[in-house]
């Protein structure tokens, strides 16, 4: 081999070597990206869906709690109006008593 046969044979590996190829790391950055962003997405909607499966659940016990409070309400007021009347009926009777002596 000449020396200019060399010299360019160094030259074309030397080019060869210096510069890598750049598509492998566009592509690391594009795949990372994208991943980033798929993870985001999927993390997302597991949050809607088990927020959707829990406000079902949430609601059908706020049903069963909203009823189990007026029924405990109703029983309140109904004793309340009870004594209420009982207590109507005693003043009625400590008048009367009041009144014959």
């Amino acid at each position: 081999m000449t020396s200019d046969q060399i010299q360019e044979l160094a030259r074309l590996v030397a080019a060869q070597v210096s510069a890598p190829p750049w598509w492998p790391y566009l592509l690391m950055v594009v795949l990372a990206a994208a991943g980033t962003f798929a993870g985001a997405a999927l993390k997302r909607r597991g949050e809607n869906y088990a927020t959707t499966a829990d406000f079902e659940t949430l609601k059908m016990q706020l049903v069963a709690n909203t009823h189990a409070t007026e029924e405990v309400k109703a029983a309140l007021a109904g004793r309340s109006w009870m004594k209420q009347q009982l207590w109507g009926q005693r003043e009625k009777y400590y008048m009367e008593l009041l009144g014959q002596l």
